[in-house]
């Protein structure tokens, strides 16, 4: 390259200077978004799927029974659920293994039962189980204040962080330690085959006071109240809580648990399912294998990666969403850059003509434009890999703060497909094709010069 065309570049960078500083801040924004985007796209889903893994009750599944019929008519297909059989459930104890599996007893404690502190209602509270305190069913390291229960006790509960926040915006204390009401009653016929006694009724009645013990951290999106107990002390309890008319009846004594335990496929007090416990917190990351797994008519069930799934389609829609912005801000920040070039080169026609009449080619000529837009470009550049790394650090701490992810950003400076510095060299070679392009289309489509019209006396 001649070296008047580089003073040329640099006198007109001057020269220009108002324009130019607008075309590097265009600049700026598009190369700094596509760091971030494309930190973004990369670790966003990796950073939310580890804080899901990390929810309380990750590990709680229910199976059921599905059996699909068509209607008479046809174009309308009925399903029945059912709870799976002894049988069907043995003979995947190997697919299993990893997990405890139990009856479910939520027919007689349901997720939604009536909570009170004091005289008041804690609406929308819901009473969730795990499967116990003890070992290694829930990640101990959840635990954010108080304490964890000394054993599986119905008496002690933990709470998240969404009932911790609730409870001290309405109540102004702490829930730690307090005590709270739960309170729940129904009753379920067991229907006989006697023809002077063809129904027995039992009346359930839950009224227990709990107490609060510790707050544990939880997954921030769709997050509602929670309180934690155990499973295995519900079934401890309900396996002594006897139902008085049946016993009579069976003339031994007959419990609640008996009663779900023994209940057919289609009764409404096994809820139509099997609860499944993980066993190992640390094996969380193989639910969503196990959930994949193809069971013929026994389907599997799991709130938390229902949660999961849903915050990963938002993350995959707010991902495609950025990336269409990044396009267009690159296309913009394009067309921006070849304005600019054009009303330059259009201001500079009477120069122009001159270096043409002085022995220039019009290749030379059109370096001048471009080695501006490239310098630039390179100013553009060195600021936004400056830039990026510092807000990827404070959008970091912002999400981190705000919604519980961490590194929901993470531009791979160093290494991008297995290549060294490979984003921050496409990301200048991009640049750089761009600074080109966006100075050489314009000019090429601009009427010749003619040097006798820009040449003659005004």
């Amino acid at each position: 390259m001649n070296r008047w065309v580089r003073h040329l570049a640099i006198s007109n960078i001057k020269k220009h200077r108002r324009r130019n500083v607008f075309s590097i801040l265009s600049l700026i924004v598009g190369l700094t978004s596509s760091f971030l985007i494309i930190g973004f796209s990369l670790n966003a889903e990796n950073s939310i799927k580890e804080e899901c893994y990390k929810q309380f009750d990750y590990g709680n599944l229910t199976i059921t029974k599905e059996n699909k019929s068509e209607s008479k008519n046809g174009g309308l297909s009925i399903v029945r659920s059912t709870r799976p059989s002894l049988k069907e459930m043995q003979s995947l104890k190997s697919v299993f293994s990893d997990y405890e599996i139990d009856i479910d007893l939520s027919a007689l404690v349901p997720q939604y039962l009536k909570i009170t502190y004091g005289k008041e209602e804690l609406k929308d509270y819901s009473y969730e189980s795990i499967y116990s305190f003890v070992g290694n069913y829930v990640d101990k390291e959840l635990l954010i204040e108080g304490e964890f229960p000394r054993g599986d006790n119905l008496g002690y509960v933990l709470i998240n962080e969404k009932a911790k926040s609730d409870f001290i915006k309405k109540y102004k204390t702490s829930p730690i330690n307090k005590i709270i009401n739960v309170y729940y009653e129904c009753d379920y016929p067991y229907y006989l085959d006697d023809e002077y006694q063809p129904v027995v009724k039992d009346y359930f009645i839950y009224d227990r006071q709990i107490t609060i013990v510790g707050v544990v951290k939880d997954l921030n999106f769709l997050s509602t109240p929670k309180i934690y107990y155990s499973y295995l002390a519900l079934k401890d309890y309900l396996s002594v809580v006897y139902l008085n008319n049946l016993s009579t009846y069976f003339d031994r004594n007959y419990s609640w648990v008996d009663r779900i335990d023994e209940s057919n496929s289609s009764d409404q007090i096994n809820s139509y399912m099997y609860r499944l416990f993980l066993k190992d917190y640390r094996n969380s990351k193989n639910v969503s294998s196990l959930l994949s797994k193809e069971l013929g008519t026994l389907v599997l069930d799991s709130p938390s990666q229902t949660r999961t799934d849903a915050l990963l389609s938002l993350i995959n829609a707010a991902t495609t969403g950025m990336e269409l912005f990044l396009v267009i801000s690159l296309i913009g920040t394009a067309l921006i850059m070849g304005i600019v070039s054009f009303s330059f080169y259009s201001e500079d026609r009477k120069t122009i003509a001159i270096l043409s009449c002085l022995g220039a080619k019009m290749n030379s000529i059109n370096d001048i434009y471009c080695l501006e837009n490239i310098l630039i470009g390179v100013v553009a550049f060195a600021i936004s890999i400056i830039l990026a790394p510092i807000l990827q650090i404070v959008i970091n701490l912002i999400v981190k703060n705000v919604a519980g992810y961490s590194n929901i950003i993470g531009i791979p400076f160093f290494s991008f497909m297995n290549i060294p510095f490979g984003l921050p060299i496409l990301v200048l070679v991009g640049t750089l094709l761009v600074s080109i392009i966006s100075t050489l289309l314009p000019i090429s489509f601009s009427k010749k010069i003619s040097l006798k019209e820009e040449l003659k006396d005004e």
